[in-house]
């Protein structure tokens, strides 16, 4: 409804359809004909980014939703964020530490492939706000491998540049932490085998200085609880997937040092 049948003034509908209106657009319709150059590296543009995108309305207590994920690429954003926590099962989507609805990460991901290049061909930026186990990180990376699959982007620097929006045409970037996470000295550390398992497949890289040959197990305490791997270590096989991180804004030639 418009216009109220009661005294034929225009309603509020109404009002926030006029003012949306393309007639209303402030944007001047002669620049949507300049083709723009898309050819040099990403870190060059400004990206259309969404923050919090799961929410329907405030960050304490409103619902969370897959359809806001496909509102928004539908509507041209290129970034969208992704708040990972524990579930029962699986991954879900929430705003941590609040009383926000709580979506399946799996529900996200399939959403996102499915409307990520309606809108526009051009790369689609998958945030992460990483707050998950390192067990259900494995089912994060189980998962965006089985749906996204060949859609994953990687980073291909060339001569230090990151790609184009060209070249990534069709593809799903995904941007998160690096997990290089400070662990305590060895001799405070307590394991159970699953856990030496994984540090030895994680390495030096991702953790400095842990790997099977940086223990000396003889001089390793008898564990007397479950150990937490730290609170912000990234499993390999998500960072395998990740080709972007975040980085303070301090000025352009800063942002390309990094």
């Amino acid at each position: 409804e418009v216009v109220s049948e009661a005294d034929g003034m225009l309603c509020f509908r109404g009002f926030v359809s006029y003012l949306s209106d393309s007639n209303n657009n402030a944007f001047d319709p002669k620049r949507e004909l300049i083709a723009e150059n898309l050819d040099q590296p990403l870190c060059y543009y400004w990206i259309a980014s969404s923050h919090n995108t799961y929410l329907e309305g405030d960050q304490l207590n409103s619902y969370s939703s897959v359809n806001r994920y496909i509102h928004d690429l539908l509507t041209g954003c290129r970034c969208v964020e992704l708040d990972c926590w524990d579930g029962k099962d699986e991954p879900m989507i929430y705003h941590g530490h609040t009383l926000t609805g709580r979506i399946k990460f799996r529900d996200v991901i399939a959403a996102i492939k499915e409307y990520a290049f309606v809108a526009s061909e051009y790369p689609v930026i998958l945030s992460f706000e990483n707050h998950c186990s390192p067990q259900q990180q494995l089912i994060m990376a189980d998962i965006l491998i089985d749906i996204l699959g060949d859609l994953i982007g990687y980073m291909d620097l060339k001569d230090g540049q990151l790609p184009s929006p060209l070249a990534l045409k069709r593809k799903i970037l995904i941007k998160g932490s690096s997990g290089k996470a400070k662990v305590p000295e060895y001799s405070e550390v307590f394991l159970n085998d699953d856990e030496i398992d994984i540090l030895d497949e994680i390495g030096d890289d991702v953790v400095p200085g842990i790997s099977r040959s940086s223990f000396n197990i003889a001089d390793i305490k008898a564990p007397t609880e479950d150990v937490i791997l730290p609170k912000n270590h990234i499993v390999a096989e998500l960072l395998r997937l990740t080709s972007l991180g975040g980085v303070k804004f301090r000025g352009r030639e800063d942002s390309l040092e990094k």
